[in-house]
């Protein structure tokens, strides 16, 4: 396996039917319902209808090329060596090349918005798109865009119209053909022991799983991401799908070697050290893509004696991007605008009330705004160096992560442009494996390794802001430790004193190998507000306290000040947010673990809920129609990452629990307070206040320091130690005291009140 992940675009036509030979029943079953055999009828004849139509519109505009066309129809994009531009309307078409030559005429094209000056190229459709559109997303210049060429718009919403007619309508013929087979066999039909050796909704997804992922390769990189994500989900899609949707992350269709070749030649013309990249380049002689996915490939290719890894941007992928941005935000606009009686939106007094109050076109803008940020190469570039000084060996955070650490490849600076991403190249495997029947599997030595990830990342989510959000299964991989590691960052003195005292746990060592992050177009920053927000979250939920958990959602940047502000609404707010908590945790795990219901800490027992991250995210979708939900810069890729560890770590372990893990985190952080944040020091308050008599409570207190303590498996007095030596925590314990010693020291008669 590449030691680097292949990112990419515009991918050529899919060899469809590729079959698949996973025979192993998945979890998932099609309901058994006589109302399935009519839907999936009604879902193949609407497919079918759907299908010609989209292949009879794509025929007619496929030909109207003389007015100008930059995108192909019929499932697959071609290479900018034979596309045509996004020309004008009016009759007028300019080629790629007639496009690049003008360009050309004034030597030097800058790009709007962006601080980036280059030649354009015989083949760079990425610059010719950059000067249209601008180098980061700008939704207005988009739809400024394609106001100007319906028809290129046009061509791709027939294909994607195209491509998921076809699939829909496979998948309903395979499900009817499931769902007779299944009725045949238990009638007792003919064939009934042959029917029974083998369960035909299994044969169905087996089947299906194939066509699937030809799909999303078919409609572009936007569609890829989802299915990359659902990979890493074979819980919720099923083995035979995931199995089949890995090949997204690094083993997608590369494009044209000679296409290739001139672009890495054009760009590695212009980096700083021009005898590295002669040398560079003739390594790269006749060489074949180690690694492609949906926005470039990887090659391998050497420099002197050292192997660097070569990663090399599609030619059309921002196009593609640009009419994915330009398709869902019209089809968000569309969804956006759609009206119902209020009755059935729990509204009874309005007449008409909008189906969805969620901000679709700003969650629309979000998802493309961050696959835009993958484009950006130059960012990416920042991005590795920034990473590595964090979290790499010897960075500021590197003690904070479990030995032995993570591994982070050293970046080639100066032969990096804005096409070409040179860095060092690590031999690394894949954490998650599929056996020849379909199964998922964590390896036993690479469990650990994916605890460490989780660890890393709650690390970033929850600590430092600085967050890694596409950790699926190509990107986060076992590697060798790195050679001559320095030692990690003392931390400061308090840090190299903790390390001297007996009581500190050791973490185990990972004997061999280390986890290695690649690809990092997409480093997210959570905001120090939204941080605080999580940990107060994750702390009012093990406590069932729903309404201090509604209470945070403005804070979390989820949703507007009115919800909160209305009492109303609040109400509604936070009776619908623990019907939701109902069905995403299961709290009779809780009472196992440590004692009676109710959930909370009490004398050091633990009692945490089994929480089901991919369900708490199903039950926000739902609500999120109801009020007007906003999506953060942070919160899809953020809410992503998470599900793909979670779905790494339940291949390992079908019994992991991430609150398991995001509680003595977030209970460390808010008895620690190190930066004094109000939002932790107003909660901790509110956590050992005694319920009874409303005063800080000492025995909460100590309770509290017991379930870290517990969780993390240190003695209390390292944890209450640990927690003395910041400001937040000095001042808690003198305010705890003080509410003591006025308990204690008031008359008898106000302390048999409760005053």
């Amino acid at each position: 396996m590449a030691g680097a992940e292949a990112v990419a675009g515009p991918l050529p036509m899919p060899q469809c039917g590729r079959g698949g030979s996973f025979r192993k029943t998945g979890s998932w079953r099609m309901p058994r319902r006589p109302a399935t055999v009519l839907v999936a009828a009604a879902l193949a004849a609407a497919a079918t209808t759907a299908g010609v139509l989209a292949a009879a519109t794509g025929a007619a505009i496929a030909s109207c090329r003389g007015v100008g066309l930059g995108c192909a129809f019929a499932g697959g994009w071609v290479d900018s060596s034979s596309s045509s531009g996004g020309g004008g309307g009016g009759g007028r078409h300019l080629s790629l090349r007639g496009q690049a030559a003008a360009l050309r005429a004034t030597s030097v094209a800058v790009a709007a918005g962006a601080d980036i000056a280059f030649d354009v190229g015989e083949d760079d459709d990425d610059a010719l798109m950059i000067v249209a559109i601008g180098a980061t997303f700008d939704p207005v210049r988009i739809d400024a865009y394609f106001a100007g060429r319906p028809l290129e718009l046009a061509a791709h919403a027939s294909s994607v119209v195209g491509v998921l007619a076809a699939l829909f309508a496979a998948a309903a013929v395979g499900a009817l053909a499931a769902a007779g087979r299944e009725a045949w066999s238990s009638r007792g039909g003919a064939g009934v022991a042959a029917a029974a050796a083998a369960d035909p909704w299994a044969e169905w997804r087996t089947g299906l799983a194939p066509r699937l992922a030809d799909a999303l390769v078919a409609m572009g990189p936007s569609y890829i991401k989802f299915g990359q994500s659902l990979a890493s989900r074979p819980d919720l899609v099923s083995s035979q799908i995931a199995s089949e949707l890995v090949r997204l992350q690094d083993n997608l269709p590369p494009f044209d070697s000679r296409l290739a070749r001139r672009i890495l030649e054009c760009e590695l013309s212009r980096v700083e050290d021009q005898e590295a990249a002669k040398e560079l380049l003739t390594s790269l002689v006749d060489v074949e893509p180690m690694a492609a996915a949906s926005l470039g490939q990887v090659y391998k290719g050497r420099i002197g004696e050292r192997f660097v890894a070569v990663k090399l941007q599609r030619p059309n992928v921002r196009r593609a991007a640009a009419s994915d941005a330009a398709l869902l935000k019209l089809l968000a606009r569309g969804v956006h605008g759609l009206q119902v009686p209020g009755w059935l939106v729990g509204s009874p007094g309005v007449p008409w009330e909008p189906l969805v109050r969620a901000d679709l076109v700003g969650a629309v803008d979000e998802f493309c705004s961050r696959l835009f940020e993958e484009l950006d190469y130059v960012r990416e570039a920042n991005n590795i160096e920034r990473f590595s000084k964090l979290y790499g060996a010897g960075g500021v955070h590197a003690a904070d992560i479990p030995a032995p650490g993570v591994r982070v490849p050293r970046l080639e600076r100066r032969l990096c442009s804005r096409r070409v991403l040179v860095m060092e190249w690590v031999d690394g495997t894949r954490l998650v494996t599929m056996t020849p029947d379909g199964c998922a599997i964590v390896g036993e030595e690479d469990a650990p390794l994916v605890r460490i990830g989780l660890k890393a990342t709650l690390l970033q989510l929850l600590e430092t802001g600085v967050m890694h959000t596409d950790p699926h299964g190509g990107n986060l991989l076992r590697g060798p430790l790195a050679p001559q590691q320095p030692p990690p960052s003392s931390g400061g003195p308090v840090a190299r004193l903790l390390r001297l005292l007996p009581w500190r746990r050791r973490q185990p060592e990972v004997a061999r190998h280390q986890l290695l992050y690649l690809d990092f177009g997409l480093i997210a920053d959570v905001p120090l507000q939204v941080r605080d927000g999580l940990v107060c979250a994750v702390m009012y939920i093990v406590q069932r306290r729903w309404g201090r958990v509604a209470s945070l959602f403005n804070r979390l940047m989820l949703l507007p000040d009115w919800v909160l502000e209305d009492a109303d609404t609040l109400r509604r707010f936070t009776a619908d947010l623990e019907a939701a908590a109902d069905s995403a945790l299961d709290f009779g795990d809780a009472d196992a673990e440590g004692g009676a219901a109710g959930g909370g800490i009490g004398g050091g027992a633990v009692r945490l809920p089994q929480l089901r991250f991919a369900a708490l995210l199903e039950q926000l979708a739902l609500l999120a129609p109801r009020y007007e939900f906003r999506l953060p810069p942070y919160f899809l890729n953020n809410a992503r990452a998470l599900g793909c560890l979670e779905g790494m770590a339940r291949v390992a372990d079908p019994d992991f629990n991430i609150l398991r893990e995001m509680y003595p985190f977030a209970l460390n952080k808010l008895l620690l307070n190190r930066a004094d944040s109000p939002v932790l020091r107003s909660t901790i308050r509110d956590l050992v206040r005694d319920e009874q008599t409303g005063r800080l409570s000492g025995r909460v207190a100590l309770d509290l320091a017991s379930a870290a303590a517990t969780l993390q498996g240190l003695p209390r007095r390292a944890v209450l130690a640990d927690a003395l030596r910041t400001p937040g925590g000095r001042a808690l314990a003198r305010e705890v005291l003080l509410d003591e010693l006025k308990h204690i020291f008031r008359p008898r008669s106000q302390r048999d009140h409760g005053g």
